[in-house]
């Protein structure tokens, strides 16, 4: 037979027993629900790997939007011309549609600057990374200087981008099984912590896998029309155009529309460049269109 001090015993081992059962099944809750909050050892350090990811898909980003602007100011550049001449007229424009590299009055040639027009349409700031400042919101407006040298766009950040470093990840609702009082809840986590500032310069490079030397090559070319393919020296000033520019190399193909006596248009197929996939015109040549007067 039990003695009242025996039963006793085992009634207080009871009671503790399910004190201590309570208190595990309210850690166990506690730790599901802060299963995301990672506040303890090695949530800072955490938070700046977080940030280093963020650096990364940044520049990702900006390589990727340098490729695509890039490519679509190729294709506006070599449509217009080259955009614009110091020679050629407004007027010729209007009328034949194509940009004039001389005029009537000064039939040497006068080549665009294409390297400074190409970073006038090279427009990243607004038709790509603005959707990406739109949604992450850390990198500033109107932040690059460009520097354009053979076949590659460089572009120099001039102030920082700001990351934030958190020690816990943005407020969610997270499901919790096991609850003492219901079977099913659901409990908030605080707000994150911000805790520092991770601040990079995102300047970028890319390699465009174009020749812009190409206008100084048809710039020659045109030079020489001007001198070889005058109406008094040769029957066909067409075919003189023609098979000059296309000496000058860089698998060029001419197409000459003769206007008036003295007014050729010329649509220049750079056939050995392709606009990639993501452009405006994807999978067709750049064409570039040059008006000419040859004497």
């Amino acid at each position: 037979m039990k003695s009242k001090k025996s039963l006793f015993f085992s009634i207080s081992l009871v009671v503790v027993t399910l004190i201590t059962l309570i208190a595990v099944m309210i850690a166990i809750n506690k730790l599901e629900a802060d299963n995301t909050a990672w506040k303890g050892i090695g949530g800072r350090a955490y938070g700046i790997i977080q940030a280093y990811g963020q650096e990364d898909m940044l520049y990702f980003y900006l390589e990727q939007s340098a490729k695509y602007s890039a490519y679509d100011a190729i294709d506006v550049l070599a449509y217009e011309g080259g955009i614009k001449t110091s020679c050629g007229s407004i007027s010729d424009k209007q009328k034949y549609g194509y940009t004039f590299w001389n005029n009537q009055t000064q039939w040497s040639i006068c080549p665009p600057n294409v390297y400074a027009e190409f970073i006038d349409y090279f427009d990243i700031e607004e038709t790509y990374v603005s959707d990406y400042r739109a949604n992450v919101g850390n990198l500033p407006k109107n932040n690059y200087k460009y520097l354009v040298q053979d076949s590659r766009i460089t572009g120099i950040s001039i102030k920082p981008a700001m990351i934030t470093i958190y020690t816990q990840r943005q407020k969610e609702e997270i499901p919790v099984k096991w609850d003492i009082f219901r079977l099913w809840s659901y409990i908030n986590v605080q707000e994150p912590d911000a805790v520092g500032i991770y601040a990079i310069k995102p300047s970028f490079s890319v390699d465009l896998d174009y020749n812009f030397s190409v206008y100084d090559k048809i710039a020659s070319a045109l030079a020489s029309v001007i001198s070889d393919c005058d109406s008094l020296i040769v029957d066909d000033v067409s075919s003189c155009i023609k098979s000059t520019v296309e000496a000058a190399g860089l698998h060029l193909d001419v197409l000459v529309a003769q206007e008036k006596n003295d007014v050729f248009l010329l649509d220049i197929n750079q056939t050995n460049v392709v606009l990639p996939e993501f452009t405006n015109r994807p999978g067709a040549n750049p064409v570039i269109r040059i008006g000419v007067y040859v004497p």
